[in-house]
C-alpha cells in the first residue's frame, strides 16, 4: 500500500478511498433494488443492473491499481480511462435522473478520477522507474 508522505497525500488517499466505498455501497444497492423496482426480467431491469455492477466494478478496479505501487503503465491508462468514461456518464446520468442519487454517484465518480490522477502524479514522482 502506498504510504502517505504528507498532509496532501493523506487528504487524496482519504478522498479515494471515501470515493471507492461510496461507489461500491451505491453499485450494491442499485443491482440489489433492481429485483425491488422490477418484477420480472427485461431489457429496463437489465441495463438497470448493469449500472449498478459498472460502478461497482469501477471502484474495485480502482482499488485493485491504486492500492499497490507496482502497477504498470498501461493499467493507469486504462484506468485512467475508466474513469473519465464513467465521469462523463455520470454527467449524463444527472441530467437524465436529476434526482439526489444521481449526484452522489456522480460525486463518487467524479472523487475516483480526481483521486486517481493525483494518485498516479504522486506514485510516479516518488517511483520514477515505474
Amino acid at each position: 500500500m502506498l504510504m502517505p508522505r504528507d498532509t496532501s497525500s493523506v487528504t487524496v488517499r482519504a478522498l479515494f478511498w471515501t470515493s471507492a466505498v461510496l461507489c461500491i455501497v451505491i453499485g450494491v444497492a442499485h443491482t440489489a433494488f433492481t429485483f425491488v423496482a422490477f418484477h420480472q426480467l427485461s431489457q429496463r431491469a437489465l441495463y438497470f443492473a448493469g449500472t449498478g455492477l459498472s460502478v461497482l466494478f469501477l471502484a474495485l478496479f480502482n482499488i485493485a491499481i491504486w492500492h499497490v505501487p507496482n502497477f504498470s503503465r498501461v493499467s493507469r491508462i486504462l484506468a485512467h480511462t475508466a474513469n473519465l468514461l464513467m465521469s462523463i456518464f455520470a454527467i449524463l446520468a444527472v441530467i437524465a435522473v436529476p434526482e439526489p442519487q444521481a449526484y452522489v454517484g456522480g460525486v463518487a465518480v467524479w472523487g475516483l478520477l480526481v483521486a486517481g490522477v493525483l494518485l498516479d502524479r504522486g506514485t510516479r514522482e516518488a517511483t520514477p522507474n515505474i
